[in-house]
């Protein structure tokens, strides 16, 4: 597993690519705070052109965790700005772990409610929810919403 970091304007892999966070999963912290930082800004479009970045490193490496976790960011992104066909998309690619991972599951919802597809979005809605557990349900950032 490797670590993304922000550099001057792209992700890189970090100089300790093999360290891994405390609980085994790769550290995205600062990608996720430079993306927020630049969020904020109300530069959507370099955000979104940081994520699409990241979510081609995340599958070159190959990690389910480290693309299902640039995944949903990405894919939230996307509903934000009313990118809906980028944004199914990707979450036709992370669906696969769908079944396991709260954030692919999660995603499926929004881009379900974003199609406007609501006995979907419900179905998916349900398995999200169990996968979520005790955490704070998030809010899907769909345009329009």
């Amino acid at each position: 597993m490797a670590d993304l970091i922000y550099h001057f304007g792209d992700f890189r892999l970090a100089p300790n690519a093999r360290k891994l966070t405390r609980n085994g999963k790769p550290n995205l912290a600062p990608a996720r705070a430079s993306y927020r930082s630049v969020e904020r800004e109300n530069r959507r479009d370099q955000a979104i052109t940081q994520l699409k970045e990241a979510m081609i490193k995340a599958d070159t490496l190959g990690v389910p965790e480290l693309i299902g976790d640039v995944g949903y960011a990405y894919a939230q992104a996307l509903l934000a700005a009313g990118k809906l066909d980028s944004a199914t998309s990707i979450s036709g690619r992370i669906s696969t772990w769908a079944e396991k991972d709260w954030r692919a599951a999660w995603t499926q919802v929004c881009a379900y409610r974003a199609l406007g597809q609501d006995a979907y979005e419900e179905q998916h809605k349900n398995k999200a929810r169990e996968l979520i557990g005790d955490r704070a349900v998030p809010v899907c950032a769909v345009a329009g919403y």
